[in-house]
Formats: C-alpha cells, structure tokens, sequence
C-alpha cells in the first residue's frame, strides 16, 4: 500500500489481509500541519488492471470514530493520498484523471467532474460512488469568500441517444442535502452580487493625511482627496502627478511597438 501527499513520513507499506486505513496512518502526528483533514483519496485498481476506481474518505471522520465507513478495508496495491491545504489539488491529481478518461468505454461518460467559478482549486475531479456536490467543494479546496454559498449551477451532459448528445442544466440548493453528481458534471459556483474586492489608491506628497485609501465603485479622484483632508498650504497642485499600473503597461507596450518599428526600419 502506498501513502503520499501531505504527511510525514510516506512510501510503500506491507499489505496485510484485513487492514485498514488507520493501520497506515494512525493519527493526526504522522500529517503535515497542511494536511486536509476533510477529504483524502484512495486510489484503487481494477482487477489487477490499468484501471482505477478513486474513494473519498475523510481523516477527521475516521480519527474520530475508528468504525466510522470511511476507514476503509485496504487492497494490495492500493494508494492513499492525503491532500494539502495549500496545493493545487486538481493539478497533483492530474494523471489519475488522464486515467479515468482514458479506461471511459465508448458511449461511456468518464467518471469525472469539474468544478469552476469560486472554490479555492477550481478542476477536473474523480468522481467516487454517491458524491455529491458538497464533496466536490471539500476536494476543489472549499468556497472561498466571493461564493454565491445558496446554490451552484450543474451542466449534465446526456449521452443516451446514440445519435445526439443533449445537455440540461440543475440548479443545486447548497444549503440543504446536495445534489449528487453523474459522470462528466460541470459545476459552476457564482460570485454574490455585487461582491468586490476592496480597491486602494495611494496618496503621496502634499496631503493633510496622506495613505492609502479604498474607494467605491464610480468615487471620484476629488472625493478621495477630499478624505484626505486635501492638500497641504505647500502642496503645488498643478504639478501633480496621477499614475496608474495599466496606463504604465500601456505606455511601455506602446514604446516597445515603436522601437520595433525603428529597428524594422533601420534594417
């Protein structure tokens, strides 16, 4: 049995008949202080073949309750991987997904889905017996603080009839018991109306009380000043100078493009 991901100590484990999770890893000392405690995988093989069957299970579950279902009866050959707080989840999980793509028959969904919009690792993710739409938001890293937390969006693709693939959307109310997920959901978690992120600006020189300031969205240079307790009796206002990181970049793509045309020329 193979243990990687955010723990300790891992590599390759005698499988014995009968173990389980916890006979690997036993408690909360053998993780990283970076280990998610809510969502881990276990990779298994099919029959001895190419192809795997992914399971979620959860530490916390199952350092709380040795019975707990999640303490799963391992296989030889099995891999468990404890997931980071602070990875790219989607991305280390990449060639198990390229997996279960690839063993998909034809006429066949693979059994994976794919998160987008605001979760903290938004991508492709296995897709384990009976999961849900709360399990994938613990695998895609959780909500993160612009997320419409009411409800998320289902893409389903309908590959029944043989001659045309059709799509309906669901609408899955995140506040009550989730929505489970079929093979090649795409779920999109919103942004809340009218959410932003506070913007600054700086003010420099000759203010009353200069700093940086956020501002609203539509505010005014003149209002911002105005918060500032405007200029000072030796502030020179018609030499001030307003800069902005975009206009900059513009600036030097401009000069780039010039001194481009200069050299064209020259040759």
């Amino acid at each position: 049995v193979t243990l990687s991901g955010a723990v300790r100590h891992g590599g390759d484990f005698a499988w014995l008949e009968g173990m389980r999770v916890t006979d690997i890893i036993s408690d909360r000392d053998k993780l990283n202080p970076d280990s998610d405690l809510n969502v881990s995988l276990l990779i298994r093989e099919i029959d001895k073949s190419a192809d795997i069957e992914v399971l979620i299970f959860s530490l916390d579950n199952i350092f709380d309750d040795a019975a707990a279902k999640d303490n799963y009866k391992l296989e030889s050959r099995d891999k468990i991987i404890i997931l980071s707080d602070y990875q790219n989840r989607a991305a280390a999980i990449a060639p198990f997904i390229a997996n279960l793509k690839r063993q998909s028959s034809l006429g066949e969904l693979p059994k994976v889905v794919r998160s987008s919009g605001t979760v903290r690792y938004p991508g492709e993710y296995p897709l384990s017996e009976r999961m849900t739409v709360q399990d994938l938001i613990k695998l895609s890293g959780g909500l993160i603080n612009s997320a419409y937390s009411l409800s998320a969006e289902i893409s389903r693709l309908d590959v029944s009839n043989p001659s045309r693939a059709s799509t309906s959307i669901i609408v899955s109310d995140l506040t009550s018991s989730s929505t489970m997920l079929e093979p090649s959901d795409y779920v999109e978690f919103r942004t809340i109306p009218e959410f932003r992120e506070a913007k600054t600006i700086t003010l420099e020189g000759e203010f009353v009380f200069p700093g940086s300031y956020v501002f609203e969205k539509g505010e005014l240079l003149s209002s911002v000043i105005q918060r500032a307790g405007g200029f000072t009796n030796d502030a020179f206002v018609d030499g001030s100078v307003f800069l902005r990181e975009s206009l900059a970049k513009r600036e030097q793509e401009e000069i780039d493009r010039l001194l481009e045309l200069v050299n064209d020329e020259l040759v």
